[in-house]
């Protein structure tokens, strides 16, 4: 190819790029695609088309009880074979960054159901909508994964692990008098089907306090009506227990009940 022709293939790339980056209907797109059903609602202030995938700016994941996740940025990279060809583009690849730290997820999917890999780590709780249990507020760092498949024609199933690491829980309204529960580290593994949320192992290590056990919450909308029932146990010379402690929760996420014996 003479110098010309590639001059001439060079700016014909050039004008393709400024077509794809400034023409290319890229919200409108994303839009359609995040609005199929069985996703929760997705909204997003920018979508930009990029090399390395699309690029969205100022996501919020929602519930009917309000803004799940936020996150700055997420790149978001479909298979754009299948994109062209179903309109879908599964495998997904996404990166984001949430609540100050780093996620990653991998979407697939066959007819209308979707699976999705996501795994997190350092993200910051103090930086995320704020997180409430039992009417308090929870804080610390995270690190964890989930699987989870959602169908238009059934409850979400999914299963993953949660660790916390310098977490916080602050008590309010009937809960006040706790004060503020701290703890070193924290972990629940966890699974859910049918509307039914199992907390499967719960262990919490602090400087004055240990607990383990496990528990069940129903979920419900609102997310504060859920029942919940934990059994958990706390062991001698824990905050200066003489014996071991069992302690029982139940009620509901907004406003439990706790029994020690």
């Amino acid at each position: 190819m003479t110098r010309r022709g590639l001059a001439t293939a060079a700016g014909a790339a050039v004008l393709f790029a400024v077509f794809l980056a400034v023409l290319f209907p890229t919200d409108a797109l994303v839009r359609r695609l995040l609005a199929r059903p069985g996703w929760p609602p997705v909204a997003f202030e920018r979508a930009r088309l990029r090399p390395d995938g699309l690029r969205l700016e100022g996501v919020a994941v929602r519930a009917p009880t309000g803004t799940l996740v936020r996150a700055d940025r997420v790149r978001w990279k479909p298979s754009v074979g299948r994109l062209l060809r179903d309109g879908r583009g599964l495998p997904w690849d996404l990166e984001a960054r949430v609540c100050d730290g780093a996620a990653t997820a991998t979407v697939t999917g066959e007819g209308p159901r979707i699976d999705v890999a996501l795994a997190w780590r350092d993200a910051d709780l103090t930086a995320c909508p704020p997180f409430r249990i039992a009417g308090g507020t929870l804080a610390g760092r995270t690190d964890g994964d989930a699987l989870v498949r959602l169908d238009p024609a059934a409850s979400p199933v999914g299963r993953g692990t949660v660790d916390l690491r310098a977490a916080r829980w602050r008590g309010a309204g009937g809960l006040a008098g706790f004060g503020a529960v701290r703890a070193e580290t924290a972990s629940i593994r966890w699974r859910m089907a049918d509307g039914l949320l199992v907390l499967e192992a719960v262990d919490l290590s602090g400087p004055r306090l240990s607990l383990t056990g496990s528990g069940r919450v129903r979920l419900a909308e609102p997310l504060a009506e859920s029942s919940v029932h934990l059994d958990l146990e706390l062991p001698a010379g824990a905050d200066g227990a003489a014996r071991p402690l069992r302690v029982s929760v139940d009620g509901t996420l907004g406003a439990p009940s706790v029994v020690v014996q």
